[in-house]
């Protein structure tokens, strides 16, 4: 994938006894690296944004990934110093229900050295977003801890993502989502 970014200039050059006039144009190619990985137990894809090798593999136990530069091992808790951030987004959800509903309980088990975020829209709409944290942390066990859903949100559809907060390792056992359906079809 490429960025291309063009940049435009115009200049009048004046010499002795004579003038020109000149345009040009030039194009800056930036690289965009996208890794996507798919697990072929349950078809999902994942993404890796600015991941920049050529090619993956895991040998002696260890994960490794190539560029023209070179061969790096894949391992640790920053990338290059910075806090690695991670997340995941469920895809619009309607709970097998064509009515207007609410969010009632949200139950995450999970291990973690940090906090996560659960992050819900409803009906597709960003302007909706509202995000809610949880307060264990234990990096050695899974805990299961309800989260808090704020009351006001209402639709057909919701869409949860969960994210983790100043690089914080995590592993998701389950995500359980309880709703409530008002009645009332949405279009």
């Amino acid at each position: 994938m490429f960025d291309i970014a063009p940049y435009e200039s115009y200049g009048i050059f004046v010499f002795p006894h004579q003038e020109f006039e000149g345009y040009a144009e030039s194009t800056v190619i930036t690289n965009i690296y996208r890794g996507i990985v798919m697990n072929l137990l349950n078809q999902v894809i994942s993404t890796y944004s600015n991941y920049p090798f050529n090619s993956l593999a895991y040998f002696n136990g260890k994960y490794l990934g190539a560029t023209d530069a070179g061969i790096y091992v894949l391992n640790g808790n920053h990338d290059n110093g910075r806090n690695i951030n991670s997340k995941f987004k469920t895809g619009p959800m309607d709970f097998g229900s064509k009515q207007i509903k609410y969010i009632r309980d949200v139950w995450v088990t999970h291990r973690t050295d940090g906090h996560l975020a659960l992050v819900f829209s409803v009906d597709e709409d960003n302007s909706t977003e509202v995000e809610r944290q949880t307060i264990l942390v234990n990096a050695t066990e899974l805990q299961e801890e309800k989260i808090k859903v704020p009351r006001g949100l209402k639709g057909r559809y919701y869409t949860i993502e969960l994210k983790n907060l100043s690089g914080a390792d995590f592993d998701i056992d389950k995500l359980e989502v309880m709703v409530d359906v008002l009645g009332g079809r949405k279009r």
